[in-house]
């Protein structure tokens, strides 16, 4: 993506480049090849007029930007928040070691209660693969506006249901269609979030310190899940195992790259 410099002009300064904005003359945006001028801010756009689009923020800076250190809380939190919910799917297990009796040994339990140990390790996969995902994103923000922050929450609130959509897979019917919904789902709601996440960056760019890289990897994975989620109700006896179509997303991503 393309970077331009941006500036307010001072109406006596003179024109320091070709003024795209049209109903904003005091705005002048010049690609950044040439010298920036100082005090211009440099933003990456797909174009020229998006770049000055961006400038309409920076007059009210401290209403829709934030400071370093706010955006530092918000990531840190987020990371914790995730960490909580990762943890907490050993517990289950926790609760499966007590129930070893003195003449049972641990290959029999295990050999019993599988599914508990498979099921955590995908969701365990799962879990850290969105928090990658969320930490590649927020690798190229510099600040955040209001509604980055509910859509952080949003997909938190996603991230720390997952524990006990889990569970309830562990506790309940192997075809209990409620609780592959309520797995799959949540997951739906997890990748389309961050999805939005990614649009609403897209189209603020005076948020980003770097261009975001692959645009189609979050909505290839938002498709894939909302397939597993419909494939779980059709056929729930397959279960969690549909979750591992996101084993398809990086190539299915590449594919429709290269065609576009």
């Amino acid at each position: 993506m393309p970077a331009f410099a941006v500036q307010r002009l001072v109406h006596d300064h003179g024109l320091l480049g070709l003024d795209v904005t049209g109903d904003q003359d005091d705005f002048v945006v010049v690609p950044l090849e040439v010298p920036v001028p100082p005090g211009c801010h440099v933003v990456h756009a797909p174009d020229a007029r998006a770049a000055a689009r961006a400038l309409n923020t920076l007059g009210t800076m401290s209403e829709q930007t934030r400071t370093e250190r706010g955006l530092d809380r918000l990531v840190n939190f987020s990371d914790a928040t995730v960490a909580i919910a990762i943890t907490l799917l050993i517990l289950p297990l926790v609760d499966i070691a007590g129930e070893l009796t003195g003449g049972e040994s641990a290959g029999d339990l295990l050999s019993e209660r599988w599914p508990a140990v498979l099921e955590f390790l995908i969701t365990f996969w799962v879990i850290s693969r969105f928090w990658t995902l969320h930490h590649q994103v927020f690798e190229h923000v510099r600040s955040y506006n209001l509604r980055i922050v509910r859509l952080n929450f949003l997909w938190l609130l996603s991230i720390v249901f997952l524990p006990f959509a889990a569970n309830l897979l562990n506790t309940g019917e192997s075809e209990d269609r409620v609780s592959h919904g309520l797995y799959l789902g949540s997951m739906v709601v997890t990748s389309l979030t961050l999805t939005v996440i990614e649009w609403e960056l897209r189209r603020s760019p005076e948020l980003l310190a770097s261009p975001l890289g692959d645009t189609w990897k979050g909505p290839t994975a938002a498709g894939l899940l909302a397939l597993a989620l419909v494939l779980a109700m059709i056929f729930p006896s397959v279960g969690l195992y549909w979750v591992l179509l996101l084993l398809l997303q990086t190539p299915i991503a590449a594919i429709v790259r290269r065609r576009r």
